[in-house]
């Protein structure tokens, strides 16, 4: 997820299947090249932090933002389910490969687990060639080109220098954020974020502690995925639902009713400590977290034109994020023993953010009760930038 600024950059550049096949590439010879490292003995932390993690990291995320970014392409209505559908794929895979990897390395140890996850990670290579734009706009494109062809060297020559001269500012484009709706989302969604990341990183040893077998422990992270596969679904569907009653605008208040409930399943699964009260806070927290993603996806698109640039800059907020909130709990759990206090917590930042979000729609009745007679095109909450 950090690396979704410099993935918006690279789809500029390199177009979609362009960026996909970069980012198969890259989390194929991670994987691979960790399988490489265990067998020749090699057993610095640090080596995996570079290697499996962010070598592997940064494709996955060279590849996922071009799976979201494509639909808007294809899609002028339904964008909340088919932003779903397209998203799923996480969920499934968390249900699937959840017990497959933990089967691989029991049985063929973690050599052979490396290498056959990077086999799995190297068919993005042949999806990534799948992807094409709409016929109407390569033709657009071509169009302007011909349009005035003795300035196209000129133009390419500037924009080349140009290029070069603010590749940082292109790849991390703050300026996004002085739009005060994307500002208040982007730090809704680190708050957001600090919660999530602990239940993926501490639900099985925490269900462990509780009792729970370590058989049953790993059903719940199986529950949670399959639940994020169809939340993005079926979030994505009310989505779209909510737009085509209420208009585009108040699709903020889907989220923070998302936000609200996956908070209370964080909190409620420290109180109901048994197998079932478990499974029960892992499926609601898995569908929230899956609707959340469609709901933010969309309102990202009503917001700007450019859905990479600004999807990039989220996925940034989320991989910061995430660094902080697990290494609360973490050290929490170290000193007192206990997941009691950073679960309580983290639940509470979730409901805090769900809260953050209650002010882009009092933004914009600010904005009516100025007498704007609505909200400008430039700087309003449905017109695209």
């Amino acid at each position: 997820q950090g690396s979704g600024p410099l993935a918006s950059f690279l789809l500029g550049i390199l177009g979609h299947r362009g960026t996909t096949l970069v980012g198969a590439l890259l989390s194929t010879i991670g994987l691979s090249a960790s399988a490489v490292i265990i067998w020749c003995g090699g057993q610095e932390i640090v080596v995996f932090y570079f290697i499996t993690g962010a070598l592997t990291g940064i494709g996955f995320g060279f590849m996922y933002l071009p799976a979201m970014t494509i639909i808007d392409h294809w899609f002028s209505t339904n964008m909340g389910l088919a932003t779903g559908i397209a998203a799923a794929g996480s969920g499934v895979g968390q249900f699937v490969l959840s017990p497959v990897t933990e089967w691989l390395i029991e049985h063929l140890g973690l050599t052979w687990s490396f290498l056959i996850m990077g086999l799995f990670v190297s068919s993005g290579l042949l999806f990534g060639c799948a992807y094409v734009m709409p016929e109407t706009e390569v033709q657009d494109e071509e169009t302007k080109m011909n349009a005035n062809p003795d300035s196209d060297e000129n133009e390419k020559i500037d924009m080349d220098e140009k290029a070069r001269q603010n590749c940082c500012s292109q790849i991390y484009n703050f300026s996004l954020l002085k739009k005060p709706e994307f500002s208040i989302l982007i730090i809704s969604n680190m708050i957001f974020h600090f919660g999530v990341y602990t239940v993926f990183g501490f639900t099985v040893d925490r269900a462990i502690t509780f009792g729970i077998s370590a058989e049953k422990a790993s059903l719940l992270f199986s529950a949670m995925g399959i639940a994020n596969c169809l939340g993005r679904v079926i979030c994505g569907k009310i989505v779209d639902s909510f737009v085509i009653k209420f208009g585009s605008k108040n699709v903020v208040y889907v989220s923070i009713v998302i936000l609200t409930l996956n908070g209370l399943s964080i909190i409620l699964s420290q109180l109901f400590t048994d197998f079932y009260g478990q499974m029960i806070c892992s499926i609601i927290f898995g569908f929230t977290f899956g609707g959340y993603v469609t709901s933010t996806i969309v309102i990202l698109k009503k917001l700007f034109k450019d859905l990479g640039a600004a999807l990039g800059l989220v996925l940034f907020s989320c991989a910061v994020a995430s660094l902080i909130g697990p290494v609360i709990v973490g050290a929490i759990y170290d000193n007192w023993l206990s997941y009691s206090v950073g679960y309580y917590s983290m639940g509470g930042s979730v409901l805090f953010s769900a809260a953050v979000l209650l002010l882009i729609p009092v933004i914009e009745q600010f904005r009516s009760n100025n007498g704007d007679g609505g909200v400008p095109p430039k700087y309003g909450w449905g017109g695209p930038i």
